[in-house]
């Protein structure tokens, strides 16, 4: 992380795909990378910064899967397909919809679902992957688009109706969808025990006086000052996140996967693997986490330029303690 939001913004970033697992029988299994840029009427990479890009993450005017512009991809008829969605901009959360019809979820961050659902829309924070399984029923011939639609994730971010992200032509009769498998992912096998310590971070931003763009901060404090978390390989704990900001931020743990426990105290209706997280403003999240790798890690919010500004921290893992037998 050198100056990641502008090096994510110019394009330093690739999806890594990595296969196992029970595989359904799909007519294409493809990769979207979703991300928007900012561009100047020339059509050249916008250089400036403004106050808005620095509070709401640099939103671009211009949507990219896969680095096109309205971009277009045709599908069969009748066929079943497997898509699989990163989000890669600084700061735009997508909220994807295919009209008249569904995404079956069977992965996120972690791999696949031991339980997979379905949806109208997939929200997808910054940072965030999901995968899901998609059904064509259309008749050869229709026209369809993959949109995203508004989401309120704070500071009175105003609606701009549907956006396309690509379109979709439906051509020729795929083969016939075979059945679905039985069995999906392996469960999540966390449970913290009762006596699991707990982290208490809380998120803010402020407007120093004197500084030209807000200020993010972790307990009060920007990285590099964040006190550093230090536990040991193998140790299960709790991070209690209180977001006490007028709006969302993702927050992204490297190196290891988590599971959330609560929102304001509600359970998730839905239980996987995560590393990066949606934390809605002014509310609490828990998380369990086992940690792995021995080193130091980075956590920080996946809104680049809040990470750049300071809402960023380490964590510090030693190897586990040897016991005497």
């Amino acid at each position: 992380h050198v100056r990641s939001d502008t090096q994510i913004e110019r394009g330093l970033y690739a999806p890594i795909v990595v296969r196992g697992g029970p595989a359904p029988k799909v007519e294409n299994d493809r990769v979207f990378v979703l991300d928007d840029i900012k561009l100047n009427a020339n059509g050249t990479l916008s250089d400036s910064t403004t106050q808005l890009d620095v509070m709401l993450g640099r939103q671009g005017n211009v949507l990219l899967a896969n680095g096109v512009r309205a971009g277009r991809m045709t599908v069969k008829s009748g066929a079943r397909e497997r898509w699989r969605f990163v989000n890669a901009a600084n700061g735009r959360y997508f909220n994807l919809r295919l009209p008249g019809h569904s995404f079956t979820v069977i992965g996120w961050d972690g791999g696949l679902l031991a339980e997979p659902y379905t949806t109208e829309t997939l929200l997808i924070a910054p940072g965030e992957r999901y995968e899901v399984l998609v059904d064509i029923p259309d008749a050869a011939g229709s026209a369809l688009s993959l949109q995203t639609v508004h989401y309120d994730r704070g500071h009175d971010i105003p609606d701009p109706g549907p956006q396309s992200v690509l379109k979709i032509q439906v051509s020729g009769t795929a083969r016939k969808a075979e059945a679905l498998p039985d069995e999906w992912g392996v469960p999540v096998d966390l449970e913290p025990p009762d006596n699991s310590k707990q982290r208490d971070l809380e998120l803010t931003e402020a407007m120093p006086e004197g500084e030209e763009f807000a200020v993010f901060q972790i307990n009060g404090e920007q990285f590099p000052a964040v006190p550093h978390i230090e536990a040991r390989v193998g140790d299960v704990e709790i991070w209690r996140i209180y977001n006490n900001s007028e709006m969302d931020h993702p927050i992204h743990l490297h190196g290891m996967f988590f599971r959330v426990l609560d929102l304001d105290g509600t359970p998730p209706e839905h239980v996987g693997w995560k590393d990066t997280v949606n934390v809605p403003r002014m509310q609490t999240l828990r998380f369990a986490v086992r940690y792995g790798g021995t080193g130091t890690w980075m956590y920080h919010c996946h809104i680049l330029e809040h990470a750049e500004r300071g809402m960023m921290g380490e964590l510090k893992l030693s190897p586990p303690e040897e016991t005497n037998h």
